[in-house]
């Protein structure tokens, strides 16, 4: 079905399942089946009743893996639709970009999709397996989903517009050739695994509001040599900045608190600038890490368990 514009439209769809949600609810399908097979047979066995039957079972189970179920849409949803470069889902005001279908290397997200600003990005969009090196993002762009652009391999840059507000947790994570980032001054939280295991990033801008940096927001970028977070900063989360092995310097505020092994793995030439005495000071050398103030000491080195968790493939 097309709409008047030429695009195709899914507007009977209830909801959506990503692929490996697909894979993950097929197995659990599988179990609950298998499940229900063997209680029947028991029943049967015993020569108990149930209240329920076995086609009543199967076709449950069918809606569930189908995503057949009835779902509640918001109340200003249109439809679903697709051109030849992207899948999207429509609202009375907006629009959003659900997967990228295209395969070029240069790649610049229109503005508008059916008349509608395009202001999100959604989970998953531009998953692993595009070829995109150079990505621009529209000025009504306002949020970057969880896992956007998430094992984006061979993506070298990214234009991010003035106005984006919200980048989810992942959203550059395992974008292993992204080169530089300049994040909007309206961004003001760096999610959880944010830019893990960005190893080619050398450069980044960050906003001077930035409030809170999530867990490995930054592991693995082994490539970044500085970074300087502004007055605002008041958390780091535990293995934040962890492997990031050409690290030197880093700035960051007195009332910073910082997380489980936050420079777990860095060089021994890192040098943390923060006021002398200051909270961050004092984590810092709780974590045996230089700053200006002290001299730190050895790396801190995580067990066993703790290094597992670190290094685990996100």
């Amino acid at each position: 079905m097309r709409n008047p514009n030429g695009a195709e439209t899914r507007k009977g769809r209830s909801r959506r399942i990503l692929p490996r949600q697909r894979c993950f609810e097929m197995r659990k399908g599988n179990a609950i089946l298998l499940t229900a097979l063997a209680l029947l047979l028991c029943a049967q066995l015993c020569s108990c009743s149930f209240s329920f039957s076995l086609e009543s079972i199967l076709q449950s189970i069918k809606q569930y893996i189908n995503g057949d179920e009835t779902e509640e849409m918001p109340a200003d949803y249109v439809g679903s639709f697709k051109n030849d470069t992207f899948e999207y889902d429509l609202y009375e005001t907006y629009a959003v970009i659900t997967k990228y279908t295209g395969a070029a290397t240069v790649v610049t997200v229109p503005s508008k999709l059916e008349g509608k600003p395009v202001t999100a990005i959604e989970s998953l969009a531009f998953y692993y397996g595009t070829k995109i090196q150079y990505l621009a993002l529209p000025a009504t762009l306002t949020e970057l989903r969880e896992n956007a652009l998430y094992y984006c391999e061979e993506l070298e840059t990214v234009v991010l517009p003035d106005g984006l507000k919200v980048l989810g947790e992942k959203a550059f994570s395992w974008c292993r050739s992204l080169k530089s980032v300049t994040l909007p001054s309206g961004i003001t939280e760096i999610p959880h695994f944010c830019f893990n295991e960005c190893h080619g990033l050398e450069e980044i801008v960050l906003p001077a509001g930035i409030t809170s940096v999530g867990n490995r927001a930054f592991s693995g970028c082994s490539s970044l040599t500085a970074l300087s977070f502004g007055e605002s900063l008041r958390s780091v989360g535990s293995f934040a900045f962890r492997g990031m092995t050409d690290l030197k310097e880093i700035t960051l505020p007195g009332p910073c608190t910082l997380g489980e092994n936050a420079f777990a793995e860095c060089s021994t030439e890192l040098i943390v600038h923060t006021p002398a005495d200051s909270v961050c000071d004092r984590m810092c050398l709780e974590q045996y890490v230089r700053t200006d103030n002290h001299a730190g000491g050895e790396m801190d080195i995580v067990d066993g368990s703790s290094a597992e968790s670190a290094t685990e493939s996100e």
